[in-house]
């Protein structure tokens, strides 16, 4: 069994089978974890609640884009369109989910238009091969590299500046030579990119750049 916490609420996660009446007990021997976890939730939250959730200008700083957002009410289904740099959701319905998962899709989109082909250039740079590259919309890593040499990158990684953008991919390509954070992987990626460390403190605090649709998930 496990408990994660989401935006509308808790989720707890039971084995096929299992007596639903579980989830209650489960929920009550984790009481301390899960009030620990909604202040640390909170703390993350409340300056993104700040934030519009869909601001009117939207900046892809990693690659130097700007879009006018528009959000509108559908007359039929809801859709997404670019025209030139604005960006046009119609939503049918109330609510913003929808919205977001439109707006999430057209973000990865881009991403692999942009961040495939960089993470390839800089790898071919540097003598490095990933197996694949793909790109993604988890809600806080800004990427990762499995054991087969599978680079992920956030979509989200388009909002932040460009230097802090390729931080991230050189660390996941510096873990095809070390998977690990030691300090022979450090002493790599300094090799690589020689503010590593410096970009390193920056993306602690990088979530700043997203808008509250992109931030929120």
């Amino acid at each position: 069994m496990s408990l994660r916490l989401i935006s509308s609420g808790l989720e707890v996660v039971l084995p096929a089978g299992a007596d639903p009446a579980l989830a209650s007990v489960f929920v009550r021997e984790h009481h301390d974890w899960i009030a620990e976890a909604v202040k640390r939730n909170r703390a993350r939250l409340e300056p993104v609640l700040c934030r519009p959730l869909f601001p009117e200008e939207l900046q892809l700083r990693a690659t130097g884009e700007t879009f006018r957002l528009r959000v509108t009410a559908a007359t039929g289904k809801s859709s997404l369109s670019v025209n030139r740099s604005e960006l046009c959701v119609a939503v049918a319905g109330t609510g913003s989910d929808a919205a977001v998962m439109m707006l999430l899709g057209w973000l990865k989109r881009k991403g692999h238009a942009f961040l495939v082909p960089r993470c390839r250039e800089l790898a071919e740079r540097h003598g490095l091969e990933p197996a694949a590259v793909r790109i993604a919309v988890p809600g806080r890593r800004w990427g990762s590299c499995s054991a087969r040499g599978t680079v992920m990158l956030n979509a989200r990684l388009l909002f932040l500046p460009p230097a802090l953008c390729d931080a991230v991919i050189y660390h996941e390509l510096a873990h095809l030579v070390f998977l690990d954070h030691s300090q022979k992987f450090w002493r790599y990626l300094v090799q690589l990119q020689p503010d590593a460390v410096t970009h390193d403190t920056a993306l602690k605090e990088a979530g700043r750049y997203l808008p509250g649709w992109a931030a929120m998930r």
